[in-house]
C-alpha cells in the first residue's frame, strides 16, 4: 500500500533529522561582533607555524596592534622588540611560548573566530586574532 508523502511530513522529518546530528563544528553558535567564537582553539591554532602573514610587534609590554585580522589558514607572526621575554597564550587554546627578546614566533588559524590571547608572565598584556 503506498501512503500519499504531504509536503508537512516531509518538512516534519528534515527538521528532525537536522537536529541532534552530533557533527562536530569548530565554532560555537551565534556570532559575537567580531565573528563566532571557537570553542575548540587548541584544534584551530598551530603553534610554531612556517608561514607569513600580519604581523604583530610586542614592545613596550603590549601587543601591537591589540586586534589583528587575518584570513582563515592565514599567519600571525609577533615579533618582540622588548629586552624581555614574553608569551603567546591563547585564552582558551594553547599557549605557543616564549618568545625572547628579538625573537619572533608564528602561529596559522584554521577556523574562523575571536581568539583572545594575552602574555602568560605579564596578564596585564592582552590581544586578539580575528579570523573570517
Amino acid at each position: 500500500m503506498r501512503l500519499p508523502v504531504t509536503f508537512g511530513a516531509i518538512l516534519a522529518l528534515a527538521l528532525v533529522g537536522g537536529c541532534g546530528g552530533g557533527s562536530a563544528s569548530p565554532t560555537s553558535p551565534g556570532p559575537s561582533a567580531a565573528g563566532p567564537t571557537p570553542t575548540n582553539a587548541a584544534l584551530s591554532i598551530v603553534c610554531n607555524a612556517s608561514g607569513s602573514g600580519t604581523a604583530v610587534a610586542i614592545a613596550n609590554f603590549a601587543f601591537n596592534p591589540a586586534s589583528a585580522n587575518v584570513a582563515a589558514n592565514g599567519f600571525v607572526t609577533w615579533n618582540n622588540s622588548d629586552s624581555t621575554t614574553h608569551t603567546v597564550t591563547f585564552d582558551n587554546g594553547p599557549d605557543c611560548g616564549s618568545v625572547s627578546g628579538g625573537g619572533t614566533t608564528t602561529a596559522q588559524f584554521a577556523a574562523a573566530g575571536s581568539y583572545a590571547y594575552h602574555c602568560r608572565i605579564h596578564p596585564s598584556m592582552k590581544g586578539t586574532i580575528v579570523v573570517g
